[in-house]
């Protein structure tokens, strides 16, 4: 349990994107309950993916977590302007 506790704010952040990406590359809204399953495992694997190697190398890491951030903040930035200046995708 306490593992699950571990990934759990991972797990919040990751299953939302998880369903919509499938649900708009796949055209269709699938409600069985195989279908769910399937989502939520692949959700707990990234999951379980992001904690091992990125949350816990950067909570045990001696690094100055400033410029981790910086960097982030960044490479957000550059991608927003990039979207912001690239003609939209054909739906």
């Amino acid at each position: 349990m306490v593992y699950i506790g571990d990934i759990s704010y991972i797990l919040y952040l990751a299953h939302w994107p998880i369903i919509e990406m499938v649900k708009y590359y796949s055209g269709e809204e699938n409600n069985c309950l195989n279908y769910e399953l399937i989502l939520l495992q692949f959700s707990f694997l990234i999951s379980i993916i992001v904690h091992h190697l990125i949350e816990k190398p950067l909570i045990n890491s001696k690094i100055d977590l400033t410029h981790i951030f910086f960097g982030c903040f960044l490479a957000q930035m550059i991608l927003i302007c990039i979207s912001y200046f690239e003609p939209p995708l054909p739906v």
